[in-house]
């Protein structure tokens, strides 16, 4: 029999609510975009095809049949910038604009947009964020603080990639080691997107992005980095990654010294990083071990669906590093929440970022048909059917 958890008798409340906010400067993924748009209006993705959020609400009936979980809605996105465009806005739909959005700053704007949505339509209970960009969970985090203050949420981020290194220096790097070595004896070294054929260093600008927007929330001291804490993380200069670049002549690449000294400098001011390789060699729960008392009242998890890509899913907008299998996922997930019923610790929201709907849901091959909306929604039902929640 399922356990229910204290507060599931309580008038507080878990509203998920969608953002299908999907800006890209892949040119791959503007063609797909363009595809969408033009299927749509011949009528060939109607009722196949929906956002990650419609998706994942459906393999959770059972939770939304209860009246303590609500639906609140989505954060209105522009058809261009959503992963299914209205056939209007096809000329619009070109990498040039999408670079130029970025670099603009728009990013940031959404980011702002899910902020006003939260206080105004979520805030009344704990916010549980699902979509695609990465940076709309700063949005969630800015309206957490205003209620709660910086100084009280730890962010706990699952994901393979560390988003907080300014994409002219990540990109730099991997166009340094690509230029020294094969990519096929890399791409278990060092993550990057230059084993994929659009890579275009000409089109990195340095913005707030899903993949640089906690770097530009620690410049401006929104978060603090000793209540930081990331799980599976490929990108940490471990001592294996050390020794390997330091046999191919890279260590002293300026950009490479710039994103080693970016974890340095974090892990000095009080942040965590806990690596795929140190769960895979040590376990789930010793690995997490590590981490130091969680010593703030309230947390937020954030969970990069890429953290377990490759190794259980293909839904993932990235697919350059194999994560954590899906039995690990789970095992974070139980392990983090005996953490926090142990120490009284409170979660104040969640959200679950970054699922392709491209590829989520779909055939991987002539046996297999990919699981990602069915694993979030397992871990999702496994941390809230047994889990205080501060609304």
């Amino acid at each position: 029999m399922e356990r229910k958890s204290k507060v599931l008798d309580e008038n507080r409340l878990i509203n998920f609510f969608g953002v299908s906010f999907d800006p890209c400067f892949d040119p791959v993924r503007v063609l797909q975009k363009q595809w969408a748009a033009e299927a749509a209006e011949l009528g060939g993705v109607q009722g196949i095809f929906n956002e990650p959020y419609d998706n994942l609400m459906s393999y959770l009936e059972d939770l939304l049949s209860q009246p303590r979980f609500q639906k609140s809605g989505k954060v209105f996105i522009e058809s261009w910038l959503s992963p299914w465009p209205d056939i209007k806005d096809l000329p619009f739909i070109t990498l040039d604009n999408y670079v130029a959005f970025i670099a603009k700053g728009g990013c940031r704007d959404y980011a702002d947009r899910v902020t006003e949505f939260v206080e105004k339509e979520v805030l009344e209970g704990a916010p549980a964020m699902i979509g695609i960009d990465h940076s709309c969970t700063g949005g969630v985090l800015e309206a957490l603080t205003k209620r709660y203050g910086k100084e009280n949420i730890t962010l706990l981020v699952l994901d393979a990639h560390f988003d907080g290194i300014p994409q002219s220096i990540r990109y730099e790097a991997i166009q340094r080691i690509k230029d020294s070595i094969e990519a096929s004896s890399l791409i278990n070294h060092m993550p990057d997107v230059f084993s994929r054929v659009y890579y275009t260093p000409s089109l990195i600008v340095d913005s707030y992005a899903s993949g640089s927007f906690l770097y530009y929330l620690l410049e401006e001291d929104k978060v603090k980095p000793s209540n930081l804490k990331f799980i599976g993380i490929r990108e940490y200069p471990g001592k294996e990654r050390v020794e390997f670049l330091r046999s191919k002549g890279l260590l002293e690449e300026p950009s490479i010294k710039k994103m080693f000294e970016i974890f340095n400098d974090l892990e000095e001011r009080g942040t965590q990083f806990i690596t795929r390789a140190q769960i895979r060699r040590e376990g789930v729960e010793r690995a997490l071990n590590l981490l130091k008392e969680i010593e703030t009242p309230y947390l937020y998890l954030s969970v990069d669906i890429d953290v377990i890509a490759i190794s259980a899913i293909y839904g993932s907008r990235s697919l350059n590093l194999a994560g954590l299998t899906e039995n690990q996922l789970y095992e974070v997930g139980l392990t983090i929440k005996k953490l926090l019923e142990k120490d009284g610790i409170q979660l104040v929201g969640f959200d679950i970022m970054e699922t392709d709907p491209y590829r989520a849901g779909f055939k991987i091959n002539e046996r297999e048909i990919d699981r990602t909306y069915q694993i979030e929604a397992n871990f999702i039902r496994q941390l809230l059917t047994d889990l205080r929640l501060e609304a």
